[in-house]
């Protein structure tokens, strides 16, 4: 979210985590990733963001202010950033940056899905697809997502991320599925979310 500093005129966007401001800016942790990719242009990195829009101290909550920051960001880093497209090989995303949405956006490069937690594929319902698509929506494709990040024990995360890890193991030999994405979530709670729940998952 952009953080909107008393005293300071310059609106800069900072990485939040729900409600908590972390001390690391979205720019610099952007030149952190350009700077790995570029001493090893083999890799690629895939960020994935998503608006925190909750009322908090010194936060900007306007959706189209981050819109306008990433647009920018993204039209000034244009050579970082690979253009995604349901069918992106890894050869063509190598030393690039894929940036996929949790929300609808207009900036130019990035996937943008519409989020859903009710959606989300895990061990009870089995797997569900959401639509991603590129910024003009000419280009969409699937996506599953497995995101329990608020579970009753640890057994059920984990099967949750061998569901989505099983569902995978086939798409290589099944070209009805070779370019439908999928986003397995590691990360959670259990009981409540605070920093030592997240450790405990961890």
């Amino acid at each position: 979210a952009i953080y909107d500093a008393i005293f300071d005129s310059t609106n800069e966007l900072w990485l939040y985590h729900g409600m908590t401001r972390v001390n690391i800016s979205w720019a610099s942790a952007m030149n952190t990733l350009k700077a790995n990719l570029a001493s090893n242009p083999g890799e690629f990195a895939v960020v994935l963001v998503r608006h925190e829009d909750e009322s908090t101290a010194g936060k900007n909550t306007n959706t189209t202010d981050f819109n306008n920051f990433m647009a920018t960001w993204v039209n000034q880093n244009a050579n970082s950033i690979v253009e995604w497209k349901p069918d992106l090989t890894i050869g063509e995303a190598r030393g690039k940056i894929i940036l996929i949405s949790r929300f609808a956006g207009s900036w130019q490069y990035g996937a943008f899905t519409e989020w859903n937690h009710d959606d989300l594929t895990n061990a009870t319902t089995g797997p569900r697809t959401q639509t991603i698509k590129n910024a003009t929506g000419t280009q969409s494709g699937q996506i599953y997502i497995q995101d329990d990040y608020d579970f009753p024990d640890f057994a059920t995360k984990t099967n949750d991320i061998k569901l989505l890890i099983d569902i995978a193991s086939d798409f290589h030999i099944d070209d009805s599925k070779k370019n439908i994405w999928m986003i397995n979530h590691v990360s959670g709670y259990r009981n409540s979310s605070t920093s030592n729940t997240y450790r405990e998952n961890a």
